[in-house]
């Protein structure tokens, strides 16, 4: 309460200095300050991004206080902000040479630097700042976020770990490092921090929360909703925690659960047309197309640019057999997000389903081109090209499909494969089968019940000599029976 008592003195105390500043230019006249009052003057206008009135602060105090050095450090973090970066470090080379240990001289320069997106440099001042402060925080978290600007997260994390150690409260800068671990795509060893981190800080609501989000992204779905449920004990209005606990039982798949969950977020915040679309996708996931369509249509009424809520009613239509609204849907979702790949692959599945194959391949090209690690959108495309009779452009975009996946996907090679055959030619597919063979050896036994004419074409049974040659399984061309494959 003491400290509440003193904060609200010192904004009226602040008030009334604004007031009297305000009051002495506008009156043209010089009232006194002291030096200190000055500064504080000053660091508000500059905080609210004020610039006239800074300079008229600035140039008063300057009057008052010639030899004070601490008015032209305030001149240059003006500058700074006015986009006058040169002279501002002309200033602050100046004052260098007066003042090598003041560390609000490098603080200062560095803003500068990675205002010209010179982070490098920018990182070189902030740690000579560090080692002139006994207050290191505020540059630990600014040297944080200069690192994870050139991509450094592991030092960014580095950073605010140890700005942690200062302050262990501050939400903002406990979210970010779990952001941090997620970029550098480092989630057990951010699970391992915060476990330490709740340990020391049991009632660290920010540390809970992000502890269940990691579980989370680990699809470790229990703990990440025993961790939430540490959130709520400690915080029941804490509104994320719900939020993210429902988003954790729709990960598991437990959509009643999740629905429930998310239902009581809403009852410790304000209406939120996101809350609604996850309810809306859970239903969906349960087949409950009547309820999931209630909470996609209120999501709009909440915000009419929710894209993800037209998806959603896009998605029902479609699942409904309802194409037409389903289409209309979806160019309305595409409208307020033209980039969610999702809808478009949508608009091409729809295309599909009313016979408009020439859209849906173009639909499907364009997807593609986006997300081509993405393997059924090749089975799609092909689809397509063969449902115009266009065997050529199946194969080739087939073949585009596995040089993307043909390490990781065997059955888009094997529809590769199966195609090409039917399409073109055995001698053609060779080179897929071989691809498959190491990944799935029954590839060949497959084949010859898919194909038995497979069992007299020369060129496939001399691949299949050309495999057990060194063994006691070589084929015979005019062997009727299948390869044993051990």
């Amino acid at each position: 309460m003491r400290d509440d008592f003193e904060e609200e003195d010192d904004r009226d105390e602040l008030s009334e200095l604004l007031d009297r500043f305000e009051k002495m230019m506008e009156e043209q006249v010089e009232y006194f300050f002291d030096a200190e009052d000055f500064e504080d003057i000053i660091d508000y206008y500059l905080e609210q991004h004020d610039s006239p009135r800074a300079q008229a602060a600035i140039e008063a105090a300057q009057h008052q206080y010639p030899y004070n050095s601490i008015f032209e450090l305030k001149k240059a973090q003006l500058l700074a902000s006015t986009n006058q970066e040169e002279k501002a470090l002309k200033i602050l080379s100046r004052l260098e040479r007066i003042f090598p240990n003041n560390f609000e001289i490098h603080y200062t320069r560095s803003f500068i630097y990675s205002k010209l997106s010179q982070h490098k440099l920018a990182i070189k001042e902030l740690k000579k700042a560090l080692k002139l402060t006994d207050n290191p925080y505020e540059i630990l978290v600014t040297l944080a976020f200069e690192h994870e600007k050139i991509w450094e997260y592991e030092e960014a994390i580095r950073q605010l770990e140890k700005a942690l150690e200062y302050d262990s409260t501050e939400e903002t800068i406990i979210n970010e490092l779990a952001s941090f671990y997620d970029m550098a795509e480092n989630l057990d060893k951010g699970v391992s921090y915060f476990q330490k981190f709740v340990e020391k800080n049991p009632y660290n609501v920010p540390g809970w929360f992000n502890l269940g989000i990691l579980y989370n992204k680990l699809s470790l779905y229990e703990k990440s909703i025993e961790a939430f449920d540490f959130a709520i004990a400690i915080d029941p209005e804490y509104s994320p925690a719900y939020f993210n606990k429902g988003n954790a039982y729709a990960s598991a798949s437990m959509y009643e659960k999740a629905i429930e969950t998310y239902r009581e977020s809403l009852q410790h915040e304000a209406p939120d047309a996101n809350a609604y679309c996850c309810i809306g996708e859970c239903y969906q996931k349960l087949q409950n197309y009547d309820d999931a369509l209630f909470y996609f249509k209120l999501a709009t009424k909440l915000d009419t640019e929710t894209y993800y809520a037209w998806y959603g009613i896009a998605c029902i239509h479609y699942l409904q057999g309802n194409l037409k609204p389903a289409l209309v849907y979806v160019q309305k979702a595409l409208h307020y997000f033209e980039e969610f790949e999702r809808i478009k692959y949508l608009e091409g599945d729809i295309f599909m389903a009313l016979g408009k194959y020439d859209k849906a391949i173009d639909t499907y090209n364009r997807v593609a081109a986006n997300i081509p690690k993405n393997h059924d959108i090749w089975f799609d495309l092909a689809s397509a090209f063969d449902a115009i009779n266009d065997s050529a452009s199946a194969i080739s975009v087939l073949k585009e499909g596995c040089s993307y996946h043909h390490n990781e996907n065997i059955d888009l090679l094997y529809y590769c494969i199966e195609y090409i055959i039917e399409h073109d030619s055995v001698a053609h597919a060779l080179p897929y089968i071989k691809i498959a063979y190491p990944l799935q050896p029954s590839i060949i036994e497959i084949l010859f019940m898919k194909f038995p004419m497979l069992k007299n074409n020369k060129e496939y049974l001399s691949f299949l000599n050309s495999l057990f040659d060194k063994g006691d399984n070589s084929i015979s061309e005019k062997d009727d029976s299948s390869p044993s494959i051990n």
